[in-house]
């Protein structure tokens, strides 16, 4: 026999209200770092939360995250990309609500596909390295048949290193709206074709607006290195509102805004 001699609070159950007979009701109470849902976002405060994000995501569905405090990830010694396996269909949405992720160290971007929204983050003193189609934020923003948005993010005092394809916050821009990026001080050398600040690429129906690059330089590459955008190769593209005050240099095919322009019927706009 279980006997109870003192209960007090009803903060996560209920009791009877039949004379004579107790039981309890218990509730269940939301995790104190989120459920994932757009109402309940998975909570980012410590290494822990971010190290973890992996195992949070789920194959055809949509996981919210959200930043709740500013953090160093000078302890993380290993990373592997967000969504990183095909069809890459592991939807999310992180909002970083202002906060800030510094001394991101890896191989590879915070997401290798980038499949839903990133807004609201700033990333200080960020080293990432890696092959072709390799960025920042991420490898891809976008994919295809696969949508993507990054708003109000800021990158700074952050270095960068890839072949192919790469750039500063992105490799691939592809099916995306890229707004209101701004990267100041920051350095990307590049190995290979198709280099830039903010993408490497701009692929089908992407648009990069109010989007702005301040000092820090792009150098190396064999061609192709634009101030902003590498290659666009795409059906429609746009570009508006942006601008750079960045060192770049490249063997050849350079431009301020974008490098080269390829690509099957449509056309690109810049304005």
């Amino acid at each position: 026999p279980v006997t109870v001699t003192k209960v007090t609070g009803t903060e996560n159950y209920e009791m009877s209200e039949t004379a004579g007979v107790a039981y309890f009701i218990m509730k269940v109470l939301p995790s104190k770092k989120g459920t994932g849902t757009k109402d309940d976002p998975f909570l980012i405060e410590e290494l822990e939360d971010f190290k973890t994000m992996n195992e949070k995501l789920l194959p055809g569905d949509k996981v919210y995250f959200e930043l709740k405090s500013d953090l160093d990830l000078t302890p993380l010694t290993e990373w592997t990309s967000l969504n990183n396996q095909s069809p890459y269909d592991c939807n999310v949405n992180f909002n970083g609500n202002g906060y800030k992720l510094s001394n991101f160290t890896a191989t590879g971007g915070i997401f290798h596909v980038l499949n839903g929204s990133v807004e609201n983050l700033v990333i200080e003193n960020a080293n990432v390295s890696g092959g072709a189609n390799t960025g920042v934020l991420a490898n891809y923003i976008g994919y295809t048949n696969i949508k993507a948005n990054v708003k109000n993010v800021t990158i700074k005092d952050s270095k960068f290193s890839g072949g192919n394809d790469s750039g500063l916050l992105s490799g691939y821009t592809y099916n995306a709206l890229v707004e209101n990026v701004y990267l100041e001080n920051c350095e990307s050398k590049l190995s290979g074709r198709s280099g830039r600040i903010i993408t490497g690429r701009m692929e089908d129906y992407s648009e990069i607006i109010n989007c702005y690059a301040k000092g820090g330089k792009c150098y190396g590459g064999t061609q192709q290195c634009g101030g902003l955008v590498g290659q666009v190769n795409v059906k429609d593209a746009k570009i508006a509102n942006c601008g750079i005050s960045s060192e770049i240099s490249a063997n050849r095919a350079m431009g301020a805004i974008v490098a080269y322009v390829k690509g099957p019927d449509g056309h690109t706009t810049v304005e």
